[in-house]
């Protein structure tokens, strides 16, 4: 997923900048996430100008503790996944009001178009969910072990 910012009104006063520019820019929030641009010259610069990102998400941040529901039908799992400091690996603990809880270890793997991806160590299987617009949770999720219609969302502190 791309986007495509257009400065027109700007184009102006970005002339003498970017008279000869091309490549990439890299900016770098206050935040400490950071967006690359590609920059595209042509001679309508005035006219239209676009920048395209490279990075789809560029304000996700891992965060230190994710709240996660999964269900299964009327089964429900509440989770507090708690980060360790300077890690991307995440002690969890799961509830269920039918079940004995579970405790276990989640490896942040990555994160691609949108798409988050985490390793559970305990049954060796794969979370993949969907970063939403706010890049502060995961939707749509779905685990290697699940059964159909099963899924699993997440709120990012």
């Amino acid at each position: 997923m791309k986007k495509t910012i257009h400065i027109a009104f700007l184009a102006a006063l970005l002339i003498p900048l970017l008279a000869h520019a091309s490549g990439k820019i890299t900016i770098t929030y206050s935040n400490g996430s950071s967006e690359t641009f590609l920059l595209k010259h042509s001679p309508s610069l005035i006219q239209n100008m676009s920048i395209t990102t490279v990075n789809t998400s560029p304000s996700f941040a891992l965060g230190n503790v994710w709240n996660v529901r999964e269900q299964c039908g009327a089964d429900v799992w509440t989770a507090i996944w708690t980060r360790r400091p300077g890690t991307e690996i995440f002690d969890a603990e799961w509830k269920s009001s039918t079940r004995a809880g579970a405790i276990d270890e989640i490896h942040f793997r990555g994160l691609s178009g949108g798409k988050v991806t985490l390793y559970r160590e305990g049954n060796k299987g794969t979370y993949t969910g969907f970063l939403s617009a706010n890049n502060r949770g995961i939707s749509s999720g779905t685990a290697t072990w699940y059964q159909p219609n099963c899924t699993w969302s997440a709120t990012i502190h």
